[in-house]
């Protein structure tokens, strides 16, 4: 090393969750009741997804490595997505 000083090491504890098998959708199904139990991650999840199926992937998507989601039109996402798929 530079000026032989002694390395440190970061020990990383992460886990790449790419591989996991799905949750099944019936457990975040159901009713009223159900969806306001719904925690925001598994919301926030279920939005990011259905997002790209109603044709909304210019505005916010998934990564390509599926571990983080951009918001690539602020704008857009806080008038057309905020208030079609999050109660405010």
């Amino acid at each position: 090393t530079a000026k032989n000083q002694e390395r440190h090491f970061v020990v990383h504890n992460y886990r790449d969750h790419a591989d996991d098998t799905d949750v099944e959708s019936s457990d975040c199904s159901g009713g009223r009741k159900a969806n306001l139990a719904m925690s925001f991650p598994m919301k926030l999840h279920s939005v990011l997804d259905q997002v790209e199926r109603d044709g909304y992937g210019s505005v916010v998507s998934w990564q390509p490595h599926g571990r983080c989601f951009v918001i690539h039109k602020p704008k857009e996402f806080a008038s057309h997505i905020m208030p079609k798929y999050f109660r405010q």
